[in-house]
């Protein structure tokens, strides 16, 4: 099997823009995948995103450039369930973090029985779910959203690959999922694209000051992409043109408005894109 490919797309947190390297345009591990395969990059990774803020720069960015030429490879790397996308920075005076703040080590059985009498305590964990206050319900918005993604790709017959740089490891979580979701959990942790936890790749490299991927661990990284695309597509073919026509897709300086770019003075990717 061959396919073609005139550029690759990347999406994610902090460790997708890979974050503490001096240059991640060029050190970073979808720089060097870029650079592997023969194609432009286009990172469109922010460090802090939830996997909603993920989900929805994925689909902007593919609908964007529908109307144009080219045949892009995505890869997303999905980040924490309890991160979430904020559109306020305060509400009511206090800051939106201490406002819908989440322990994160306890599950939300203990963390709404903590608040709660035990007449109530079913009652409000079932509005915390609904409402998606709870660590299992930020795991299933999670799976929700990354399964979502990988619908779009197929759907559209876009080669993609995907993985997990922040999954959960709390055990009531993943038997919950497993109880109320299997479907959901299943169809994304089974999928063939996916190389699973990240960090498992790496564990043995010192992780950086900031906690991030050290530049070493970089083309360990690529590889595993790499190494994973070769096994589902077989030979990757870089082009510059479709049925004649020159390829057409949005850079990042492209992609984000003017204004926005303004907003972005830290982002290393765009200003060298």
């Amino acid at each position: 099997m061959t396919i073609e490919v005139s550029h690759l797309v990347v999406n994610g947190c902090s460790f997708t823009y890979c974050q503490g390297l001096e240059a991640p345009w060029v050190q970073g591990w979808p720089a060097l995948l870029a650079k592997k395969l023969g194609v432009p990059i286009v990172n469109l990774a922010v460090g802090g995103s939830g996997n909603d803020s993920i989900h929805r720069r994925t689909y902007e960015y593919y609908y964007k450039n529908k109307s144009l030429i080219g045949k892009p490879l995505y890869i997303i790397a999905f980040s924490h369930a309890t991160r979430r996308e904020e559109f306020f920075k305060s509400y009511k005076g206090k800051e939106v973090e201490e406002y819908m703040g989440l322990d994160t080590s306890k599950s939300s059985i203990d963390l709404v029985g903590s608040l709660s009498s035990s007449k109530k305590q079913i009652e409000d964990f079932e509005f915390a779910h609904i409402m998606n206050l709870s660590y299992e319900a930020c795991e299933r918005k999670k799976f929700l959203f990354w399964n979502s993604v990988v619908n779009l790709f197929k759907a559209n017959s876009i080669p993609y690959a995907v993985g997990d740089y922040m999954p959960s490891c709390s055990i009531p979580v993943h038997e919950y999922m497993m109880e109320h979701y299997r479907e959901i959990y299943g169809e994304a942790l089974l999928n063939k694209n996916s190389i699973g936890d990240i960090t498992k790749i790496t564990k043995h490299f010192k992780k950086l000051e900031c906690g991030h991927e050290p530049i070493d661990a970089m083309p360990l990284i690529c590889d595993t992409f790499y190494n994973k695309l070769i096994e589902i597509y077989g030979q990757i073919v870089p082009v510059t043109e479709v049925d004649g026509q020159p390829i057409n897709f949005l850079n990042l300086k492209e992609f984000y408005s003017q204004s926005v770019q303004k907003l972005m003075p830290w982002n290393l990717w765009l200003q060298n894109s």
